[in-house]
């Protein structure tokens, strides 16, 4: 048995999925796994990329592919294609945002994303103990440095409200540091137009109390959009080797498969491997 990797480490998205504060405890599973694989005599090869003739020299009977996915394309007229990154790059540290940032997508990931920059930009734990500890400020304006972030962030999310995709009673911590930092959200929200940095946006806001709906205009100014939009499973691999293997046991799995979270994919992976 045999695990091919293309790229040199082990762990796929688990390595973004641990970026967002409080979420470090998942860049412990890349290493779980690589000690099981060891130790079960799997062999692991990285840098290895899949090639039709390097897969008919193994003789495989089955063939897991597990390619992941990649991010949804977000299409906006009238934007500079350098502002435009997507959330998996922030988080795995390929691109850079700058100090105004518009996060399109109020899922968990765009939630999280929103965090993790707003985090970047405050002080950070040592530094609040350094400066409490050698009383560098106030404690008032320590606690407001802790409170605050430098970036200017906001949320534009279509539904009427972020937080969407968190499972329940597991998204408001998040939600909570969002805005003890000042992280604004737009809600069931509209891009009219983008030009010279600008969007301008239409949205809503609901008073459910007194039943009332109003809806608003806004102009953005922003350095970076951020697309958190979601994700599209890879499939390009799988059908390739169906089509070049018509005859050998072909699978996929994980978000290759369908998209879905780490607990499903290690389920997914785990009834898969007692069916073949």
């Amino acid at each position: 048995m045999a695990l091919w990797e293309k790229t040199d480490s082990l762990g796929g998205q688990l390595t973004a999925a641990a970026a967002p504060p409080g979420k470090h405890e998942f860049s412990f599973l890349p290493a779980y796994y690589a000690a099981a694989l060891k130790q079960a005599g799997v062999e692991v090869l990285l840098g290895q990329s899949v090639e039709k003739e390097a897969i008919s020299s193994t003789n495989a009977d089955s063939i897991i592919v597990a390619c992941g996915s990649h991010p949804k394309a977000l299409n906006l007229e009238g934007l500079d294609p350098q502002a435009l990154v997507s959330a998996q790059d922030i988080l795995l540290g390929r691109r850079m945002a700058g100090r105004r940032v518009l996060i399109v997508g109020g899922g968990s990931v765009g939630c999280e994303t929103a965090q993790f920059l707003a985090r970047e930009g405050s002080i950070s734990p040592d530094q609040f103990y350094y400066y409490s500890a050698q009383k560098v400020e106030s404690p008032e304006k320590i606690a407001s440095m802790a409170n605050s972030t430098r970036r200017d962030i906001a949320i534009i999310e279509a539904l009427p409200r972020i937080g969407g995709g968190y499972a329940p009673g597991t998204g408001w911590p998040v939600l909570a540091d969002l805005k003890r930092l000042g992280v604004r959200s737009y809600t069931e929200a509209k891009i009219q137009s983008i030009s010279d940095n600008r969007i301008r946006l239409e949205y809503t806001v609901r008073d459910r109390r007194l039943d009332q709906t109003e809806t608003y205009l806004a102009d953005l100014e922003f350095d970076t959009i951020v697309s958190a939009i979601g994700s599209d499973p890879c499939t390009q691999v799988f059908q390739q080797l169906q089509q070049a293997f018509p005859t050998k046991d072909i699978r996929s799995l994980g978000d290759c498969q369908q998209i879905g979270t780490v607990l499903s994919a290690v389920q997914s992976a785990c009834d898969l491997a007692l069916k073949v």
